[in-house]
């Protein structure tokens, strides 16, 4: 078997239920896709980018529908185009049954053959007389917010069918369970409406959250109770992602780069940071560092991929270190176990053509965590 690895993992997209006034459900697929992964092409002094977004639902294997559009953007910066700090963000939405729905969102860049996809198994459940007809996250697809400059934005929508009351309570809970910010209120009889939260993200500490919502009728003892959940980042030098990213700059650092970086004060971070980066780009002065993007994209693609069912992270596993150091195979002879095979183990062969390499890695404990049987002297340490 031939397998062939793709290094593109930058689409960002999050999918969510809504209704509209008349009860009817559909999915709102929210998408972010970071400029530095489109191909653009140059007319005059402008930069422009194409793709198609299409939406795709399935049931039971049959296709119950789909929209597609085109999206086209203009930059005027090239540094731009190449920068993974700019994002496209955008939403498409359809009606969608009640009962469980397979959704599938696909990006193409046109002015390529590049191509992302996103799925997601989603169950729309009937109302409830009085219920959240959905909790919608407003502020990315990412559902990340940082302390310095974003703010929690969350939408409910509530529907009452019986005339009456409806008892609300709000509230926010951390990883430890801990609940804070909770808040009981009670609202006038309406069919539907909407209520808005807003928080400032600099009032959590970093971590990942979760917001609750909990509904009932005033003469009712029924609840309904729904939740969405979210994460709050500190700005990247303040932060333990910091930490985090340094120690995974193990293959492109040597010990005392990595103390000096790991040991740094707060305040000292940023300075180092982009020296040792700097001393690594080579086209200094055009503000983009290309080695860095690409070890980062190598980084997290080995996190994505290499790490299930290894006790390790991605990037620490023998599949994940090499990838991170030679890149992308030219291809992959994959052999999965088989009780008909002559072969003991699962096991894949890693082939880099022009540095004459046939990488050889067994699965020995049928787990997904393949070992390196040949590492190069040069660069296995």
């Amino acid at each position: 078997m031939i397998l062939f690895l793709s290094f593109l993992i930058g689409l960002n997209a999050d999918f969510q239920i809504d209704r509209d006034t008349s009860f009817i459900p559909y999915v709102i697929a929210n998408y972010g896709i970071p400029y530095s992964d489109l191909v653009f092409y140059k007319n005059d002094t402008v930069y422009t980018g194409e793709f198609l977004i299409s939406l795709v639902l399935k049931k039971d294997g049959y296709q119950l529908g789909g929209i597609s559009k085109k999206q086209k953007l203009s930059v005027y910066d090239y540094k731009k185009t190449i920068s993974t700090d700019f994002y496209y963000n955008d939403f498409v939405e359809m009606k969608i049954p009640e009962g469980k729905t397979e959704i599938t969102l696909t990006v193409s860049d046109l002015n390529s053959s590049r191509v992302w996809s996103r799925l997601k198994k989603i169950e729309v459940s009937k109302l409830e007389p009085t219920d959240i007809g959905s909790i919608r996250w407003l502020s990315n697809p990412s559902r990340e917010v940082f302390t310095d400059k974003d703010t929690v934005r969350i939408r409910l929508n509530i529907f009452n069918t019986e005339k009456s009351e409806t008892q609300l309570v709000i509230y926010f809970s951390n990883q430890s369970k801990a609940t804070f910010f909770k808040k009981d209120t009670v609202l006038p009889y309406r069919r539907s409406q909407s209520i808005e939260v807003f928080f400032p993200a600099n009032m959590f500490d970093e971590g990942s959250y979760n917001f609750f919502a909990e509904v009932k009728n005033v003469n009712r003892e029924k609840i309904v109770k729904k939740s969405i959940s979210f994460t709050v980042l500190r700005p990247f030098f303040e932060s333990k992602r910091f930490l985090e990213r340094v120690s995974q700059m193990d293959y492109i650092t040597n010990s005392n780069e990595m103390d000096k970086l790991l040991n740094a004060r707060i305040e000292e971070r940023e300075k180092l940071w982009n020296e040792f980066w700097e001393s690594k780009d080579p086209t200094p002065g055009d503000g983009v560092n290309e080695v860095k993007i690409s070890y980062f994209e190598r980084v997290d693609f080995a996190n994505d991929k290499f790490g299930r069912g290894s006790v390790f992270e991605g990037w620490r596993t023998d599949r994940g270190k090499v990838y991170i150091i030679l890149g992308p195979p030219d291809y992959i002879k994959d052999e999965p176990y088989s009780v008909s095979s002559s072969d003991y183990y699962a096991y894949q062969i890693w082939y880099y053509y022009d540095k004459g390499y046939n990488l050889i890695f067994i699965q020995r404990y049928m787990t997904g965590d393949y070992q390196l049987q040949n590492p190069p002297a040069e660069f296995w340490r």
